[in-house]
């Protein structure tokens, strides 16, 4: 990884490095935080689901 600061000059090859390494940062797949994307999606949505279903009792208008 390459430090930059505000003294750092940005050339034309510099720039393309850092892009570069970005777009690889993207391409590379992280098992780990795929699986903790998933999970927690997971979750949230059998709370939602748990929300409506808690037995709760209620009254009808009638």
């Amino acid at each position: 990884m390459k430090y930059i600061t505000e003294h750092t000059r940005l050339t034309d090859s510099l720039e393309r490095e850092l892009i570069a390494s970005a777009i690889q940062e993207q391409m590379e797949f992280r098992p780990g935080k795929a699986m903790k994307a998933f999970f927690s999606e997971l979750f949230q949505k059998m709370a939602r689901k748990d929300d409506g279903v808690r037995g709760e009792a209620v009254e009808s208008a009638s």
